[in-house]
């Protein structure tokens, strides 16, 4: 192993434990019937087929995608705009303030 590969074990350490480690703990604990604080069981996809059947659990995941769109329409042109006026902006002062609000928002 050469010393490039050793820099890069941290980083592949760090993703491991932050990302890929929680999201198969989060994916096996989904097919039992776990609580905090108490034993848990392997229940399969009677999650899954709980959740489907709940009508509340859809009324929910229909505004998430209504959220998202909605999120989706209103942020992507608002921030080609402001990308626009920093680019077109000549003015230093009036760039930087754009700039800063644009940051803060």
């Amino acid at each position: 192993m050469n010393k490039d590969q050793l820099l890069i074990l941290p980083s592949i350490f760090m993703v491991g434990f932050f990302l890929v480690l929680p999201a198969a703990l989060t994916v096996y604990y989904s097919f039992t019937d776990y609580t905090i604080g108490s034993n848990y069981s392997i229940i399969g996809f009677r999650n899954y087929v709980q959740i489907i059947n709940d009508p509340i659990a859809l009324i929910a995941l229909v505004n998430n995608l209504k959220f998202m769109f909605l999120n989706l329409i209103v942020s992507l042109p608002v921030g080609l705009i402001v990308a626009v006026l920093v680019y077109k902006v000549t003015h230093e002062f009036v760039k930087n303030l754009i700039k800063l609000i644009s940051y803060f928002t």
